[in-house]
């Protein structure tokens, strides 16, 4: 049997990592911590301060096998940045020791991503049959957990009321350029946001009824 890769950096934060799916494991090569200049890292924690659940988490990277019949559960969803609207990603959680993700996207540069959804796809699909069929208690889930959907989404519906609220308070008049010019960003992301809202709700699929909106798209 052939074996698939898919190689993909998550960000600045880390080194590009090559996965490989072997007849009895999954394994991966490189994906270790990169040299970010400093400005990235207190980005990294002023994001991390904004949205608590949602941080950059820095991987050690590194070899590593993660054999099929040790894999516990699988998760599939869409992880979307502003820079990256495309990106995909893919959590496998062992048995024992931590969780570990590989991505759809590969960092380029800053505000530069390639799209390698046409090797993700594929491996995806063998990756979690070969979970199936080596571990039967494998669990299989698409979108957010519960309650980190459900926070994400009162999250932005409190702060949406805000807006709306602002705008009734003070008027379109009474803004200046620079905070129109914010809102008109932020209403341009208002369909990236119900589309990561009905992609990502949480469920749980049969390994080979993998829901098409946690995979990317086809050319």
């Amino acid at each position: 049997m052939s074996s698939l890769t898919h190689a993909s950096r998550a960000n600045v934060f880390q080194r590009e990592a090559t996965w490989c799916l072997t007849a009895d494991a999954l394994e991966r090569r490189g994906g270790e911590p990169a040299d970010a200049p400093w400005s990235a890292h207190a980005l990294r924690f002023y994001l991390r301060l904004l949205w608590p659940w949602s941080g950059i988490r820095i991987d050690r990277g590194g070899p590593a096998r993660f054999r099929y019949r040790e894999i516990a559960a699988i998760r599939l969803l869409f992880d979307p940045t502003r820079f990256d609207a495309q990106r995909h990603r893919c959590d496998i959680t062992p048995r024992s020791g931590t969780r570990v993700s590989l991505w759809s996207t590969h960092y380029v540069s800053v505000g530069e991503f390639e799209d390698r959804g046409a090797s993700y796809r594929p491996f995806v699909r063998a990756l979690v049959a070969h979970a199936a069929a080596a571990s039967p208690a494998c669990r299989f889930r698409a979108g957010k957990k519960p309650l980190v959907y459900w926070a994400e989404q009162i999250f932005l519906a409190a702060m949406a009321a805000l807006l709306v609220f602002v705008l009734a308070l003070v008027g379109g008049s009474g803004l200046s350029d620079l905070v129109l010019l914010k809102l008109a960003i932020v209403a341009a992301m208002i369909p990236l946001a119900l589309r990561y809202a009905r992609k990502n709700r949480p469920r749980s699929f049969a390994p080979g009824q993998i829901p098409p909106d946690v995979l990317p798209e086809p050319d």
